[in-house]
C-alpha cells in the first residue's frame, strides 16, 4: 500500500470577476488554491503520508479492503492538504481532517480557529489526485479523468446528440480525449453544485465549447448557464475546474495547459 506521495505542484489561483460596468470586484473570497499529487517512488521529494494525514484519516485508510481503494483515498487527502496549506493561518496538515459527508463529499474539519468558510473538492485516478480549495461564497468543483479506449463507448452513451456534434469539432483530439473532456467537465459541475453524478447526465448537458490557443477547452452548460468548466490536458489525464461563468482565473499553473495552435468556438445546434 502507498506510504508516500509526491506533490507535483501546489498553486494559489487569483480569481477576477467583473461588474456590469466593467469594474472588477474586490472580494477576499476571490481566491482558490490547486494541488496535484502522484504516488511516491521513494525519491527525496516524497512526503510520508503520516506527515499529511490526520489520525482519523489514517484510521479510515487502514480499514479499506483493497490497496487500490486505500491508495486513491490517500492521494486525494494528500492533494487536499497540499491545496489547503496555501491558505493563510492554516493548521498543520495532521491537524486537519477531511471527513466524508453523507454522500461521500469531502468536508473540512479542524481546530475551531480555522476559517469555516473553506471548502474543498477532490478527484483522483490511479496514481494521481487533484484538489481545489475555495471559499463557500464562490463555489467550485474539480475532476480528473483518463478514460481508457475500452471505456469510451460507455461514457459516450450518456452524451446527448448536441454534445456529440460539439466533440466532433475537436478534430485533433482522440476519442479518449472526447470522453475525458465530457466526463470531467460534467463531473466538475456536479461537484460544484454538490449533487455528484446522482441525477440524469442530460441535466449537465454541454451547449458550448471553446478551444483556446493554449489547448484548454472551456465548456458551458445548457441548464446551468451560470457555470463554466475549464478543461486542461495534463500528463495524467484531463482536469476540469468548474466555476461561476463570469469568474476568470488570472493564470493557471503551467502543468494545467497543453500547447496547441488551434483556436475555435462552437455552439451546439439541434441535430
Amino acid at each position: 500500500m502507498l506510504s508516500s506521495v509526491r506533490i507535483l505542484g501546489a498553486s494559489l489561483l487569483s480569481l477576477r470577476r467583473e461588474t456590469g460596468n466593467g469594474q472588477s470586484w474586490n472580494r477576499l473570497w476571490l481566491q482558490a488554491s490547486f494541488a496535484m499529487v502522484v504516488a511516491g517512488d521513494g525519491g527525496p521529494q516524497d512526503r510520508a503520508i503520516d506527515s499529511l494525514l490526520h489520525s482519523a484519516e489514517r484510521e479510515l485508510a487502514a480499514g479499506f479492503p483493497s490497496a487500490a481503494r486505500h491508495d486513491s483515498f490517500v492521494l486525494g487527502r494528500a492533494a487536499a492538504k497540499a491545496a489547503l496549506s496555501l491558505w493563510p493561518a492554516m493548521p498543520a496538515p495532521q491537524d486537519v481532517w477531511i471527513e466524508p459527508g453523507v454522500f461521500g463529499q469531502p468536508v473540512i474539519r479542524g481546530p475551531r480557529a480555522m476559517d469555516n468558510s473553506l471548502r474543498i473538492s477532490i478527484s483522483h485516478i490511479p496514481a494521481c489526485a487533484v484538489a481545489i480549495a475555495f471559499d463557500a461564497a464562490h463555489p467550485m468543483g474539480i475532476d480528473l479523468e483518463s478514460v481508457t479506449p475500452d471505456a469510451v463507448p460507455d461514457v459516450m452513451r450518456a452524451a446527448t446528440p448536441a454534445e456529440c456534434v460539439l466533440l466532433d469539432t475537436l478534430t485533433d483530439h482522440t476519442q479518449t480525449d472526447h470522453a475525458s473532456i465530457l466526463w470531467s467537465a460534467q463531473e466538475s459541475l456536479a461537484k460544484a453544485l454538490g449533487t455528484g453524478l446522482m441525477i440524469s447526465p442530460g441535466l449537465y448537458e454541454i451547449d458550448h465549447m471553446e478551444l483556446i490557443p493554449d489547448g484548454r477547452v472551456v465548456c458551458s452548460f445548457t441548464h446551468f448557464a451560470q457555470y463554466k468548466a475549464i478543461c486542461s490536458r495534463t500528463a495524467q489525464g484531463w482536469c476540469a475546474i468548474a466555476l461561476p461563468k463570469n469568474t476568470f482565473i488570472a493564470s493557471l499553473p503551467s502543468y494545467l495547459a497543453a500547447p496547441s495552435r488551434l483556436s475555435l468556438t462552437v455552439r451546439a445546434t439541434a441535430c
